[in-house]
């Protein structure tokens, strides 16, 4: 088999990590009494553009280092000491997949990382119930007033 052929398979069971914690998160929205997903596909439908741009900075920042640098002396390069190597598997695989996008999750939740603002065209869109978002505004416009006052 030759090494792209292996990167194909390997891409796929990242593909299905990735794919496993997207699910997880449709649910999640369709599941919630504070939004209007109506269905896990609808999450996929009004969010298909955003996943994707997120996968290909997962496929870029965390599938290819994993299938084409050495993990294992870059991360002794800087300076960490893992207890276990971390080896070439599709197991490994399909569990960065999940990994990348938990991380991706938790990043576009930020406002900032570091000096970086995180962009918006990465951030998904589930929209709020028209009940729920005045709430939350008449929240924040009594939040404001709380803290004018001296």
């Amino acid at each position: 088999m030759t090494h792209v052929e292996l990167d194909l398979i390997y891409w796929f069971f990242f593909a299905l990590g990735q794919g496993l914690f997207l699910l997880k998160r449709a649910d999640l929205a369709r599941r919630s009494p504070l939004n209007g997903m109506p269905t896990i596909g609808a999450f996929f439908v009004m969010n298909w553009v955003t996943l994707l741009y997120r996968s290909v900075f997962e496929v870029g920042l965390v599938f290819y280092p994993y299938r084409h640098v050495d993990v294992n002396s870059l991360i002794d390069k800087l300076g960490w000491n893992l207890p276990i190597q971390i080896p070439q598997s599709l197991w490994v695989a399909f569990f960065l997949g999940i990994l990348s996008d938990y991380l991706m999750d938790w990043i576009v939740l930020q406002e900032k990382i570091g000096p970086f603002k995180v962009p918006s065209f990465l951030k998904e869109n589930i929209p709020q119930l028209p009940e729920v978002k005045q709430l939350v505004d008449q929240m924040a416009v009594a939040k404001n007033e709380a803290n004018k006052q001296p």
